[in-house]
């Protein structure tokens, strides 16, 4: 299987297929559980070091004088993506402020790349470091007076307790300056809301049709010859509608991966984040052109050889979409890979990873 595998799934080789695809149904598809067995997803998740004991679970923030603003605010942990992604969804009291923070790590204590993605059109990246004592830490703005940088750390308490920490770094080292804890609790998440309610709903264009429908890629006659398997993608809505999910797995089942995309609250342009069952991930923007063609090209982070991907395409008269990509490497631009993607009913794969295809 060449590269071209990796990125079949991603936002733009399916993104042509929404601008004349048939009316759908306004009801996202329900997401099944990830179907890797117990015995596999044990060994992968362990990567995830000391939050690796948070998957499966779920947490209330125990209001106090130092809560976060938003008391009451809840998370739960799950594994995703054949267990090579762990995933923290996260919603206020309110359900006004909401995030969903996806996880990606290669070896046990060497810490965790997460991509955060909000309900208020914001998307980043957030590094989490792993330490001996089991804690671990996320790195926080600061404005206070002499401080260097600030973080909150994290850990496990003897009574079962998450505690976090919010502490600034001054020349004498670091100091304390907040506390947030959280017990287990079986309460469900509260519904999210849109940010901000006066507003009006968050606009995808013609994206929006892809709500609730499943595709089917079938990729060109030299990729088959080259073993590309065809890729199956579904579409839905999540954290109150402000975000576009794309899930997608590989007909073999041997790769995956999801897309985010949002609407960015200071440049209102369509951006996505792309996580992968291979432990890279990409991210970028693209543009929907007038005369129904599409164009967009992203950065990769986790490939040695690819940097960067740009892809075109175009509506067929019969509702397919063809597209084309290219690979950026040492090289320069080489060609990539062509899929067709039309409409099915037929479930995604199972997702049991293999690794990062040739």
């Amino acid at each position: 299987m060449r590269i071209g595998a990796l990125l079949a799934g991603a936002v733009l080789l399916a993104l042509g297929a929404c601008l004349h695809a048939p009316p759908a149904s306004e009801e996202p598809i329900h997401v099944a559980a990830d179907a890797a067995d117990a015995s596999a997803a044990a060994p992968r998740a362990e990567v995830f070091g000391p939050l690796a004991r948070l998957a499966g679970t779920r947490w209330k923030e125990v209001p106090g004088p130092d809560s976060s603003g938003f008391a009451d605010k809840m998370s739960d942990w799950s594994l995703d993506l054949g267990a090579t992604v762990l995933v923290k969804r996260s919603v206020s009291h309110d359900g006004r402020v909401a995030s969903l923070t996806y996880l990606q790590a290669d070896e046990p204590g060497k810490g965790a790349d997460g991509v955060v993605v909000t309900n208020w059109g914001e998307g980043f990246d957030l590094p989490f470091t792993f330490y001996p004592d089991g804690s671990w830490s996320v790195p926080e703005a600061t404005t206070a007076a002499g401080a260097a940088e600030a973080r909150s750390r994290g850990r496990i308490d003897e009574d079962g307790t998450m505690v976090a920490h919010t502490e600034l770094h001054y020349p004498e080292g670091w100091k304390p300056v907040a506390e947030m804890r959280m017990t287990r609790t079986d309460d469900p998440l509260p519904e999210v809301k849109r940010f901000a309610p006066k507003t009006a709903p968050i606009d995808f264009g013609p994206l929006d049709r892809l709500v609730g429908t499943r595709w089917r890629g079938e990729p060109g006659e030299s990729d088959k010859e080259h073993g590309q398997p065809a890729d199956y993608s579904e579409w839905y809505k999540d954290l109150g509608g402000s975000i576009l999910v794309n899930r997608h797995v590989l007909e073999d089942g041997s790769y995956g991966g999801v897309t985010l995309v949002f609407r960015h609250r200071v440049t209102n342009a369509l951006v996505f984040n792309y996580i992968t069952s291979a432990g890279f991930r990409t991210s970028g923007s693209f543009t929907l052109n007038e005369d129904g063609t599409w164009s967009a090209e992203e950065d990769l982070e986790g490939l040695p050889h690819i940097d960067k991907v740009r892809s075109t395409g175009r509506i067929n008269e019969d509702g397919t979409m063809s597209s084309v990509s290219e690979f950026h490497g040492a090289d320069g631009w080489t060609p990539g890979h062509t899929f067709v993607y039309t409409r099915t009913d037929e479930p995604l794969p199972e997702l049991v990873p293999t690794g990062v295809p040739e």
